[in-house]
């Protein structure tokens, strides 16, 4: 079949490769001048920034779209575990430094309270339990139809997941220490959600962390992205950049996309992917589909967004390696 994927962030990228694999003809658009996405990369003056992501967490996830593909993640990107996963300061003299290692975790812990590791432990244990009912039962699974997901195993599975209450709500159960809940809390901003508003659910964050440790990839996050394009190409995938989608086309009769209008050309395709944010489609591809009717741009402009974010790309020219952390948290008071 002939498949257009549009979008080359990670999503499209990784998608793309695997349906290549399956033996389709497959064709990536890109708006944009290069692919990644949110993982992008800056460069100016002599500086190379990675403008979004810059933590690797469960790297296995990462792996398995070259393995699923046939081919080794070895040859294209490479991966390092770091023995630190970031410093946290509290305030200029005040600085705590969180190991990967568990035994280093623990007497780190204790240091700042003594008595607090069963507790941390508790609460990584509880975490780990959800964790693995959401990876088996809702994460790792296809939704074809609504059955998949509202069926009894679904509910009760989904009850066990405990998600009415906040993520410092679950912090707090477990751990009487302020600076140890800061230090479990905070993750959830990773997606833009206050730990005081977000479900605990998203604990599952800071326990991947602890547990299964933070990687970094040589030459910075954007070689992820470089990596996977890479994939796509020798699985024969073509990837169009500077290629603005302009609409998504549906089938009066069999109500369904097979076609897309790009850069004012008309492309027929027999399936068609779109990595794209649902707010955008909504306004901008397909705004007359009748599923998406159910969605005028008043009920758009309602919807319960994450928080954006202020970034700042500073390049220096002295060596401050033995300085600070590859990831460091600042608390202001």
């Amino acid at each position: 079949m002939k498949i257009a994927v549009i979008g080359a962030g990670v999503t499209g990228l990784a998608a793309a490769a695997r349906i290549a694999s399956q033996g389709h003809e497959v064709t990536i658009f890109e708006k944009n001048t290069n692919v990644g996405g949110r993982m992008n990369q800056l460069k100016k003056d002599g500086f190379t920034f990675d403008m979004g992501p810059t933590i690797v967490m469960m790297p296995d996830v990462y792996k398995d779209v070259f393995t699923m593909c046939g081919k080794n993640y070895e040859d294209y990107i490479e991966l390092r575990q770091l023995r630190y996963i970031y410093d946290v300061y509290f305030d200029r003299d005040d600085r705590i430094t969180v190991p990967t290692d568990l035994a280093e975790l623990q007497h780190m812990l204790e240091s700042i309270e003594p008595g607090s590791t069963h507790g941390f432990m508790s609460f990584l244990t509880d975490v780990y339990k959800k964790y693995e009912i959401a990876r088996r039962y809702f994460l790792e699974r296809t939704y074809r139809k609504p059955s998949d997901f509202y069926n009894m195993t679904s509910l009760v599975q989904g009850a066990k997941l405990k998600t009415l209450n906040h993520a410092d709500q679950l912090i707090e159960h477990y751990i009487d220490n302020e600076k140890i809940q800061k230090l479990l809390a905070f993750q959830t901003l990773y997606i833009g959600i206050d730990p005081k508003r977000g479900p605990s659910l998203y604990s599952i964050i800071p326990m991947i962390e602890m547990m299964f440790g933070v990687h970094f990839i040589k030459g910075g996050m954007y070689g992820m992205a470089q990596g996977l394009a890479q994939l796509n190409k020798d699985l024969g995938v073509n990837i169009e950049l500077n290629a603005e989608i302009e609409q998504i086309i549906i089938d009066p009769k069999f109500k369904r996309a097979d076609a897309i209008k790009v850069n004012g050309d008309i492309r027929k395709f027999d399936k068609i992917l779109c990595t794209a944010d649902f707010p955008s489609v909504a306004e901008s591809l397909m705004p007359d589909f009748a599923p998406i009717k159910k969605y005028p741009p008043h009920k758009i402009a309602d919807l319960d967004y994450s928080c954006s974010a202020f970034l700042m790309y500073i390049g220096i020219d002295i060596d401050v390696t033995d300085q600070v952390r590859l990831h460091n948290v600042i608390f202001f008071r």
